[in-house]
C-alpha cells in the first residue's frame, strides 16, 4: 500500500522500538532505492518503480 513519508515514519517508529525512527527510514529509503524490500517488525517496505 503506498504510503506517505509522515506515516511511514509512525509505522517505524511503531515497530522499531527504542531504535531511531528517523535513521531507520532514511536506510530504508536508501537501500529501497535499488530493488530491496526491507523489512522492519511485522512491516515490509518497498519503493515503487515508475
Amino acid at each position: 500500500m503506498p504510503t506517505n513519508r509522515k506515516d511511514a515514519l509512525r509505522i517505524v517508529r511503531e515497530e522499531a522500538g527504542d531504535a531511531d525512527p528517523a535513521g531507520v527510514l532514511e536506510y530504508i529509503l536508501e537501500a529501497t532505492k535499488h530493488g530491496k524490500v526491507v523489512t522492519v517488525g511485522t512491516c515490509r517496505f518497498k519503493q515503487e518503480r515508475s
